[in-house]
């Protein structure tokens, strides 16, 4: 005291209400101001603004203190108002002391939050606060020990959590007898002690209030969201485990708390779930190495369970660590363990099932992309895609066989249009047909002439599809190119050589019948000539042996002039000149036609013919003509091939309403089996020794198969070698068309 004047020891209500409303106000400030913000400015930054706040803190509660004990507490000697406000007060400082360390004291709690701001802003406070005379120094230090020994207490854990209470008011209550030390009067020392105590005692209230800061963990980044809610209250041990409780009982990830010693203080549904071979162990105090323990050896523990605990436990000891192991559903949990601010343990385990799920889809995804890029660069067709939203459809991709093809390589074609594969010999009626089908975003096959770098053309069959996305709207065009040149160069080989081939056939087929025509005149005249002389219609020849010759000549002209007929008929069904004029034919006039001019060969022969027509048979629908030259050609072939005692049969008989069928049979020499395809072949004649016997030009089955086919019937030619032949023809009969009609 200055004066030596005694004080009340009784502190006037209202300062005693200002002295809570100022320790409430000050533990408010830190959030409402949103200083957790200053720390952008860094330790400089929030050290002076601590540094302002201390001081406008202290500097209110002093004129407060001035005010409110004005009027109770006077001073011994009167003073005059020239004196300082410093002077004054310190004649009073009790009052000040009692007031200005619940502020001080609130903001060294808020130096937990951020220890640059708070710590800057406590000397402040007690510095402003020592103007009140040098009577306040002996409360400086009690101050100032009671403002940090609770923090330090509660971060160091030098104490067990039912005993730091006692320490907090122990220790500066011990302090207190210092003041007595140094010489103050008992009520003063009475007045410092109380102040002294209420210290700590506003500071433990102040942690309740607040609760147990944010303590900074050495985990993984996996780990922060999930351990920002345990994280924060894990320091509080024991003593806060409901409130752990409370923070953690919603999240989604498994989360366990352990103290320094090891010991559960909290985990959550999610983390039992996690572990639900030892959930009935999940006990608040439940030892970690015990709970590794029975884990590992309700699981199995492998084939070294007491290796995998100690493996287990070892990593424990060297944190952070993370792995993977798998769930009790069937999936896989990342699981990690972090250390605390206050030396325990933070474990969290979160199911990424669905997070692995959608790694090996990406993976196998890459792979198949990988196979897939292998394959498109091993095709041998070129493969383009084009942007179809982007106006000319630039390419966006090329694989090496359109560089192959084109000449081009990726780079070059890349954010260009395929335009410049075109040149002037580009058929434009096939790219306005291009175009239109890109325009209307359809699917198109065409071939192109076009030009490669260098210049050289080549012919590209080009197949485009669109491809369109979820919503259906085309995004891109692919094409597939196939260098088709030397394809497109034999075709229009094999079409020139078959134009020069239609053109020599009809050169032939010309021929044949000009020479024809030119034969048949004088040959005419000699048939004719021999006819009469063989009649001797004017007069006897005379030697007999010249009516042998006239009857050569005769039979030679009749041989000449039907090879020229079967020669001039096969030009002209060569040259598509043949014209037949279908009518009502006899199938039996036919016959008898031919049984007339085969019955003489045949029987000098020794063959025997006979013929067979059913009796329901109607006429056929054919030329005439035609008719005869189809019996009497394959007539004429089973006599000639049939030996001496063999049989020659023709037949006909109704096959439905529509058709005949007339059959052809002999028991000749028959055809071998690799020669069916060849005797109906213009000019070609099978070698054996009997047909090189037998004079003809292998015109008479080509013939008879032509004339059928324009007839609209169907040829079949079945025989075998050394048994004989049979040759089958299916014709139109007459009314056909009426019957079909009506049974239409």
């Amino acid at each position: 005291m200055i004066d030596g004047t005694a004080h009340s020891l009784f502190l006037p209500p209202a300062a005693a209400l200002a002295s809570l409303v100022f320790m409430l106000a000050a533990l408010a400030l830190y959030p409402a101001l949103r200083l957790e913000s200053w720390r952008a400015y860094g330790r400089l930054g929030r050290a002076g603004a601590g540094l302002a706040l201390g001081m406008l803190l202290a500097l209110a509660q002093l004129l407060a203190a001035a005010l409110l004990s004005a009027g109770n507490l006077q001073p011994a000697a009167a003073t005059a108002p020239a004196h300082s406000l410093a002077l004054w007060i310190g004649s009073y400082w009790a009052v000040p002391a009692l007031l200005a360390a619940p502020a001080c004291l609130g903001l060294a709690l808020a130096a937990r939050q951020d220890a640059w701001l708070g710590l800057a802003a406590l000397p402040a406070g007690l510095v402003l606060f020592s103007l009140g005379g040098i009577a306040t120094v002996p409360a400086l230090p009690l101050l100032l020990v009671a403002a940090l020994l609770p923090p330090l207490l509660s971060r160091r854990r030098l104490l067990r959590p039912d005993a730091r209470g006692a320490a907090l008011l122990a220790l500066p209550s011990a302090l207190a007898l210092l003041p007595l030390l140094i010489g103050q009067s008992l009520p003063d020392a009475a007045l410092t002690l109380l102040a002294v105590v209420l210290a700590p005692l506003s500071a433990i209230a102040g942690q309740r209030l607040l609760g147990e800061p944010p303590a900074p963990l050495a985990g993984d980044s996996e780990a922060a969201a999930a351990g920002a809610g345990a994280g924060a209250l894990a320091g509080g041990a024991l003593r806060a485990a409901p409130l752990i409780n409370r923070t953690i009982a919603d999240l989604p990830e498994g989360v366990a708390v352990f103290d320094s010693a090891d010991r559960l203080i909290a985990c959550n549904a999610t983390y039992r779930r996690h572990n639900a071979a030892i959930a009935d162990l999940l006990e608040i105090g439940a030892a970690y190495p015990d709970l590794v323990r029975a884990e590992f050896l309700r699981q199995g523990g492998g084939a070294d369970p007491e290796g995998a605990i100690a493996e287990q436990l070892m990593r424990h000891r060297q944190l952070p660590w993370r792995a993977e192991r798998p769930s009790p559903e069937g999936g896989t949990l990342l699981v990690i363990e972090s250390q605390t601010a206050e030396g325990g343990t933070l474990r969290l385990s979160t199911d990424i099932t669905a997070i692995k799920g959608r790694e090996t889809r990406l993976t196998e995804l890459a792979q198949r992309n990988e196979v897939l890029a292998t394959a498109v660069g091993a095709v041998t067709s070129g493969i383009v895609i084009c942007d179809a939203t982007q106006p000319g459809y630039p390419v966006t991709f090329a694989n090496q066989a359109f560089t192959r093809i084109t000449g081009y390589a990726p780079d070059e074609i890349i954010g260009r249009n395929c335009r410049i594969l075109q040149g002037r010999d580009t058929d434009r009626e096939a790219l306005d047909r291009l175009r239109r089908a890109l325009s209307q975003q359809r699917a198109i096959n065409i071939t192109l002439r076009n030009y490669r770098k260098d210049g050289r053309t080549f012919w590209n069959e080009l197949s485009i599809s669109p491809v369109a996305d979820e919503s259906g709207r085309v995004v891109q065009f692919v094409g597939i190119m196939s260098d088709v040149t030397q394809r497109i160069r034999s075709e229009e080989s094999l079409r020139e050589a078959k134009n020069q081939a239609e053109f020599a056939n009809r050169s032939k087929s010309e021929f044949l019948a000009n020479v024809s025509h030119e034969l048949r005149t004088p040959l005419n005249a000699i048939i004719g000539f021999s006819d009469v002389m063989k009649m001797e219609l004017l007069g006897p020849l005379g030697t007999p042996r010249y009516q042998e010759y006239i009857r050569d000549i005769f039979d030679s002209g009749k041989l000449l002039l039907s090879l020229i007929e079967d020669i001039l008929d096969l030009s002209k069904i060569e040259s598509g000149k043949m014209e037949l004029h279908p009518e009502p034919v006899s199938v039996a006039e036919v016959f008898d036609t031919a049984m007339t001019l085969m019955r003489e060969r045949a029987k000098n022969g020794g063959i025997t013919m006979r013929t067979e027509v059913a009796p329901d048979l109607p006429d056929l629908m054919v030329d005439h003509r035609a008719m005869k030259q189809i019996v009497v050609n394959l007539a004429s072939n089973a006599v000639k091939f049939t030996p001496k005692g063999g049989e020659v049969t023709l037949t006909a008989r109704r096959l439905d309403d529509a058709q005949a069928e007339i059959v052809v049979r002999d028991t000749g020499i028959g055809i071998a089996r690799q020669d069916l395809d060849e005797v109906v072949k213009p000019f070609v004649q099978v070698d054996s020794a009997h047909q090189r016997r037998q004079s003809g030009t292998g015109l008479g089955l080509p013939i008879v198969k032509s004339l059928t086919d324009l007839s609209g019937g169907a040829f079949r030619l079945e025989s075998e070698l050394g048994k004989g032949t049979t040759i089958t023809l299916h014709l139109p009969l007459a009314g056909a068309d009426s019957a079909r009609s009506a049974a239409e």
